[in-house]
Order: structure tokens, then sequence, then C-alpha cells
């Protein structure tokens, strides 16, 4: 529960007055977007998978006792960028 605390704590305006500041409107329309599935492409460090997980982990906290799973076809590859991403937005205590 703590990790979807988190997401609620970046995508909507906290008792601290935070807000969640995207990088490009893309990412801001990704996070809008669905229920469908999304398919996002652009260049490596164009925020794509800031905006998943974001969006994720909000998304758990909206709906509590839900599972997810983030994969990629080759793992050193999840290692390097999807995971790197993920851990700086999810804090070990939260996970």
């Amino acid at each position: 529960m703590a990790m979807a605390n988190r997401a609620t704590a970046l995508a909507t305006a906290s008792s601290h007055q935070q807000t969640l500041r995207w990088a490009s409107d893309n990412q801001k329309y990704l996070f809008e977007r669905g229920p469908y599935p999304i398919l996002a492409s652009g260049g490596y460090g164009s925020g794509k998978t800031y905006a998943f997980v974001i969006k994720l982990l909000y998304l758990l906290d909206l709906y509590p006792n839900s599972r997810a799973v983030i994969a990629r076809k080759v793992s050193k590859e999840l290692k390097e960028t999807t995971m790197r991403t993920f851990f700086k937005i999810c804090l070990p205590q939260q996970w």
C-alpha cells in the first residue's frame, strides 16, 4: 500500500501542495489515456517508462489489491532501463 500511496502523492495535489510536473505534453497525454491499451514509442530517455510507472502506481492506488507486472523481452534491458526508472520513483521502503 505504501507504493500506491507514493503514486497518489505524485499524480495528484497532496497535502503538501505537490503536483506532478510532466517533462512533456506526451507524458501527460500517456498518463491521461485509457482504459484501452497504449503504445508509446520514442528514443532512449524520452520519458516513456517514467509516465507508465506513474500511471501504474496511480492505478494500483485507485484499485486496491490489484497486481501488476512490468516486463521486457530481454532481462538485461529491464535492469538497465526500466528498473532504474522504477526505483527512482518508488523507493525501497515503499515496495
